[in-house]
């Protein structure tokens, strides 16, 4: 804790700008009411800033930053000939500016307020420039710029310059990792709420449209008026001030949908990449993919579907199966980064340019993450640019190949055989290519040719023990195949009850045909025993 000689001790707050960023640091004084001193220390460059109950007070950097000579003169308050007068006055006496030109009767009382005012917004302004690695440190109710030379100062509105420092300067990256979490639809509280701000009237516009239509941050920048930019630095500001607040969207299960709407959501849901599955925007958080996911997991899980729903329980699912896999892969970072990296795969990998630094040339990586996406078209562009280099050899060309007949989701008989000879053509020659192998497996199980299919999965697996999707796949095929032998086992082992008719085969088949039941010691045991149980029952009837 820091003391100042002859004060009371005052409590002192550090940190780094990329923790807590000048506008949130601003924001958070600004509400409190708090009176102290900031000061920011970035290489050789120093700077303090002072808040008086929420307000900025005065603002001071090692740098010269907006001359109040200059102000007045761009204000329109003196000419040039005014200026350069009283600057050797200034030069000569030693004495500030504004009280030169206060004394000439150049200038007003209210004019020097208004180009003081605005020298404050420049130097706030420079601040907003300073890099994440800047440090910062708080002295609560210390005033270290205390003087005689600032005591008329008027104060500036806190939210103003905080606006203005954030519309003058491109997103920064805490802007975007705040606009990360927004999550579902936004609606503004009140049009009172930004009166603050000193917004445009376009930017007034777009918050009286949120305050009416709750909106996606998405649908929000879509259907925005201002750029793109502005309207991010728009929202985050909305934000920050607690402006918005969250309208909660009900999930939509397979009750509201009914037996049509399931069957065309479980079409729907092989196109989608995975933050679509989950009801979320592009960039959404690991914490909003997965309460995106429980909140449809409790609708769509096989033990909630209802009995009318029957008829599509396996499309239900199917589409639970899709939400699984979309959460893990936004909830993996490892998985969630191959998804998220074609964003700029298509400007590195524009097709054949042998210009392009090697560093900074698309990879199958970068063509898995456009599949994970969907979008079959930049992935075979990635491989078939890796393939005409001569990289990624069987790697790519099976690529090409799966992407051709749109990952097997759309193609028809002929070709996916057309596919399957080219995987098989691929494998002769590498039979080591997991990736041929891999979607070899997945052209079999869509045959019908689940050994086969299988078998190859079984073969990634050796060869890529972290294959997780052919890991998958042999799961799911084991559970399969144990769920049939124990519905076979449980039927072989119901109890026959004796009659005075002989038990009828089934339709279609003699009692030749029936598979004769174990003769297990234990088998016979519990039968004989159920016969002892009837003749007693029979007795005292």
């Amino acid at each position: 804790m820091a003391v100042e000689s002859g004060a009371r001790g005052s409590k002192t707050l550090t940190g780094d700008l990329r923790g807590r960023p000048l506008a949130v640091l601003l924001a958070g004084a600004c509400e409190r009411g708090t009176s102290g001193t900031f000061t920011f220390r970035h290489g050789p460059l120093r700077a303090a800033l002072t808040m008086h109950v929420g307000r900025i007070a005065v603002v001071r950097t090692s740098e010269s930053i907006a001359y109040l000579g200059g102000i007045l003169y761009e204000l329109g308050f003196i000419d040039i000939t005014t200026l350069n007068a009283t600057l050797h006055e200034v030069a000569r006496d030693r004495r500030l500016h504004g009280e030169i030109l206060m004394a000439s009767g150049a200038i007003k009382r209210s004019q020097l307020d208004d180009a003081l005012i605005e020298q404050t917004f420049r130097k706030v302004h420079h601040l907003f420039a300073l890099p994440e690695e800047a440090t910062w440190s708080f002295r609560e109710d210390v005033d270290e710029l205390a003087g005689a030379r600032d005591e008329d100062r008027p104060p500036v509105e806190t939210w103003l310059a905080i606006w203005r420092g954030l519309r003058e300067q491109a997103p920064a990256p805490y802007v975007r990792r705040m606009l990360a979490k927004i999550d579902g639809r936004i609606q503004l509280k009140g049009m009172n709420a930004v009166a603050c701000f000193g917004l445009t009237e376009p930017e007034l516009a777009l918050c009286a449209r949120l305050q009416v239509q709750p909106s996606t941050l998405a649908n929000i920048i879509t259907t925005s008026p201002l750029v793109s930019e502005r309207t991010e630095l728009l929202v985050y500001l909305l934000a920050l001030a607690r402006c918005v607040e969250r309208v909660e969207a009900a999930p939509v299960g397979p009750m509201e949908l009914g037996v049509a709407g399931v069957r065309d959501r479980a079409l729907r849901v092989d196109s989608e990449d995975p933050h679509t599955v989950l009801g979320l925007r592009p960039g959404a958080s690991r914490e909003a993919a997965r309460a995106a996911y429980f909140r449809l997991a409790r609708l769509w899980h096989a033990d909630k579907i209802p009995e009318a729903l029957h008829q599509v329980r396996s499309e239900c699912e199917h589409v639970f199966f899709k939400l699984s896999e979309a959460h893990q892969i936004l909830t993996d970072v490892s998985a969630r980064q191959r998804a998220e990296a074609i964003v700029g795969a298509a400007n590195k990998a524009a097709a054949n340019d042998s210009t392009t630094p090697p560093a900074m040339r698309a990879t199958l990586r970068d063509a898995d993450a456009a599949l994970l996406r969907n979008d079959l078209a930049t992935a075979s562009r990635i491989a078939q640019s890796l393939t005409s280099a001569g990289a990624d050899g069987p790697g790519a060309r099976a690529m090409v190949a799966w992407c051709a007949i749109g990952a097997s989701t759309n193609a028809e008989g002929p070709a996916l055989e057309k596919a399957l000879a080219v995987l098989d053509k691929i494998l002769t020659g590498d039979p080591d290519c997991t990736r041929a192998l891999f979607y070899r497996g997945q052209l079999q199980k869509r045959f019908g040719r689940i050994e086969l299919a299988v078998r190859d999965f079984r073969r990634v697996i050796r060869l890529d023990p972290r294959h997780i999707e052919a890991e998958r796949e042999v799961r799911i095929h084991e559970m399969r195949r144990r769920a049939g032998a124990e519905a076979v086992v449980t039927e072989a082992r119901m109890p026959q009850i004796a009659t005075d008719k002989p038990a009828l085969p089934p339709s279609g088949a003699t009692r030749e045909d029936s598979p004769p039941l174990p003769t297990s010691p234990e088998e016979s045991s519990v039968r004989s025993g159920l016969r002892r149980l009837l003749a007693r029952v029979a007795r005292r009837g």
